[in-house]
C-alpha cells in the first residue's frame, strides 16, 4: 500500500484502510527528509462500510485476476 501511495501525484489528507493493521505512512520529500505521517484510520470490514474501499477492492481483484490470466497464458 505504501508503494501505491508513493505514486500518487496529490498528497492525500487522510487514508482509510480496510483491515486492522497499517504502518504509518510518511510521504517522501525531494530532499529525503520525512514529513509528518498522513492521518489514517483502519476499518475492519471496511469494504462493507465505505464505497471508496469497496471500489478499490474491486479494482484490485480485477487487476489480480487479469494478471493471473496473463501468467497462465505464458
Amino acid at each position: 500500500m505504501h508503494r501505491a501511495l508513493d505514486q500518487l501525484k496529490v498528497r492525500p489528507e487522510a487514508i482509510i484502510v480496510d483491515g486492522n493493521r497499517f504502518k504509518p505512512y510518511y510521504q517522501p520529500t525531494a530532499n529525503g527528509q520525512k514529513q509528518t505521517a498522513i492521518p489514517y484510520t483502519t476499518i475492519v470490514k471496511g469494504d462493507g462500510k465505505y464505497l471508496s474501499i469497496a471500489a478499490a477492492s474491486i479494482l484490485a481483484k480485477t487487476y489480480r485476476d487479469d494478471y493471473m490470466n496473463q501468467l497462465a497464458e505464458e
